[in-house]
C-alpha cells in the first residue's frame, strides 16, 4: 500500500479536528477549546475547568439531611435532643418531654412527636402511658431550610401492684422506700430487760417502753400493749415512778424525712375487752415526732378528756398536728370496749403550699387537708410510733384521777402495719395507694 503524502497527512489532521470542533461545540458545559495542530500533525490539546458537584452529609441523632443555599454557604442539618423527667413508670402515668435542647445553626422551625397514635408538635409535651409495656418515643425536628433529625427513647411501663401489701414483702427501715409490712405472726420479738426498749425485726423497728419492759409483745397476728401506771419494776434504767408509754416505732430515731417525701400508714386497733374512756387524762395512739426535744409530734391520733373541747364528749379521736394553729380536728368518733379501728393516714412532709395531709377511719375519710406538716424551724417529717403515750400517767396526779375513775390499766392491739415511703423521684409518688395499705 502506498502511504499518504505529506498534503494528505494534513487533510486527515484537518478532518480530526474539525471533528472535535463540532463534539465540543455540541457540549452544553463545553468551554474554551485551544487547538493547535503542529508541524507534525499531532492532535490539538483540550483544556476545560472542573466544578466538585459532589454533596456532604453531616451526621446527628437519627437521619439528616445537607443542602447549600444560593449565596453557597452550607446549611448544617439539626440535631434532635430528647429529655424527659423519667424513663419508667407505673401504668397509667405521666411523662414530659422536652425537646427545646436541639440544635441548628439557622433555628428549629419545626417540633413532630410520635407517640404511635398521633404526632404533636410543641416543643414540650406530656403523654399519659395507659397500660404497661416498652414503649418508643421520637422526636423529629426540622429547620427553616426542611433538613431533619430524629432522635428516640424507650420509656418502660410497668403494671400497677393491685391488691394489698402480702407479708412476703417483708419490712424496712425508715428512711426506705417502697412498700413495707410487718405481720406480727410471722416476727420474734426480744426477750429484754433492763432498758426502756429493744430494737428487734432486723433493725427496722423499737420498742419504746417506760418503765415495764414488758408493756409491748406479740399476741397472735397482733401487737399487744398493756400500760399499768403503777407496776413499775425496780431499776436504775428508768427514771420515772410510774408507766405511761408503750410504744411501737420506726428505726432509726432520727430519720428526718426530707421536704416532699410522701407516707402511707395502714393497721388495725383494737381497744381492749375492759377499755374505759377515760374523763380526766388524754393520751395518744399514733404520733409522728420530729425528735426534737421539747416539741410535741408533729402529727397524731388522740383520745380527749372530758374537758378538752366543748361540745365533744370525753374518748372522742381527734386529729393533731402541732405545726399548725387549727391543731386539733375532731373526727365524731368514740370507741367502746372491744371494738376495732381500721385506720389509714396519708401524709407529705411539707409547708402549707405543698404538704398533705389525710385519713381515714373505718373507710370513712375524717380529715383531708393541704396543710402544713413540719415545723418552720424543722424542716423535716419525723418518726412514726404506735401504741399507747398516756403522759399525765408521768405524775401522780394523774394516775391517781384514773385511778378515782376505777381504771387501773389500759389495754389495746394493733393489727397488720403496711407503710409506704416515697420520694419525689419515685414514679408512683402521689399516686393513691388507700387500696394497697388499707388493713383486712
Amino acid at each position: 500500500m502506498k502511504s499518504l503524502s505529506r498534503d494528505g497527512r494534513g487533510l486527515v489532521v484537518q478532518l480530526i479536528l474539525f471533528a472535535v470542533l463540532v463534539f465540543v461545540s455540541c457540549s452544553k458545559d463545553a468551554d474554551l477549546l485551544r487547538a493547535a495542530v503542529t508541524e507534525d500533525g499531532t492532535p490539538p490539546i483540550i483544556e476545560q475547568d472542573s466544578t466538585d458537584t459532589g454533596d456532604s452529609e453531616g451526621v446527628a441523632e437519627g437521619d439528616s439531611d445537607d443542602d447549600t443555599d444560593p449565596s453557597g454557604d452550607t446549611n448544617t442539618p439539626p440535631t434532635a435532643i430528647i429529655s424527659a423527667n423519667t424513663l419508667t413508670g407505673t401504668a397509667p402515668t405521666q411523662i414530659e418531654f422536652n425537646g427545646n435542647d436541639s440544635q441548628d445553626d439557622k433555628g428549629i422551625e419545626e417540633y413532630q412527636w410520635e407517640f404511635g397514635d398521633g404526632t404533636v408538635f410543641d416543643s414540650i409535651t406530656t403523654y399519659e402511658f395507659q397500660d404497661p409495656g416498652i414503649y418508643d418515643v421520637s422526636l423529629t425536628v426540622f429547620d427553616v431550610e426542611g433538613l431533619q433529625s430524629t432522635a428516640t427513647l424507650t420509656v418502660t411501663i410497668s403494671a400497677s401492684q393491685t391488691g394489698k401489701i402480702a407479708c412476703e414483702t417483708g419490712g424496712g427501715k425508715a428512711n426506705d422506700t417502697g412498700s413495707k409490712i410487718w405481720c406480727w405472726a410471722n416476727i420474734d420479738f426480744p426477750d429484754y430487760s433492763g432498758s426502756t426498749g429493744v430494737g428487734f425485726s432486723n433493725g427496722e423497728l423499737f420498742i419504746d417502753s417506760e418503765c415495764d419492759e414488758k408493756q409491748v409483745g406479740s399476741h397472735g397476728n397482733e401487737l399487744k400493749f398493756y400500760i399499768d401506771p403503777l407496776a413499775v419494776p425496780d431499776g436504775n434504767w428508768c427514771s420515772r415512778e410510774y408507766n405511761m408509754r408503750a410504744e411501737l416505732r420506726t428505726a432509726p430515731w432520727d430519720i428526718r424525712h426530707s421536704l416532699g417525701t410522701e407516707e402511707w400508714f395502714g393497721w388495725n386497733y383494737r381497744f381492749g375487752s375492759d377499755y374505759k374512756i377515760d374523763l380526766k387524762n388524754q393520751w395518744k395512739f399514733f404520733q409522728v415526732h420530729p425528735g426534737v426535744m421539747g416539741l410535741s409530734p408533729q402529727i397524731g391520733l388522740e383520745v380527749i378528756h372530758d374537758s378538752q373541747f366543748n361540745g365533744h364528749s370525753a374518748g372522742e379521736v381527734y386529729i393533731t398536728n402541732a405545726t399548725i394553729s387549727e391543731n386539733y380536728s375532731p373526727t365524731g368518733i368514740v370507741p367502746k370496749a372491744g371494738e376495732t379501728l381500721k385506720i389509714v393516714v396519708h401524709v407529705v412532709w411539707g409547708d402549707s403550699s405543698n404538704g398533705l395531709l389525710q385519713v381515714w377511719i373505718n373507710d370513712q375519710k375524717v380529715y383531708d387537708r393541704q396543710v402544713s406538716t413540719v415545723y418552720a424551724d424543722y424542716l423535716w417529717g419525723g418518726n412514726a410510733k404506735w401504741g399507747i403515750y398516756k403522759w399525765p400517767w408521768a405524775s401522780e396526779n394523774g394516775v391517781q384521777n384514773s385511778i378515782e375513775q376505777g381504771i387501773s390499766n389500759l389495754e389495746t392491739y394493733m393489727g397488720t402495719l403496711r407503710m409506704i415511703t416515697r420520694r419525689q423521684d419515685d414514679p408512683d409518688y402521689l399516686k393513691e395507694a388507700y387500696s394497697i395499705v388499707v388493713p383486712d
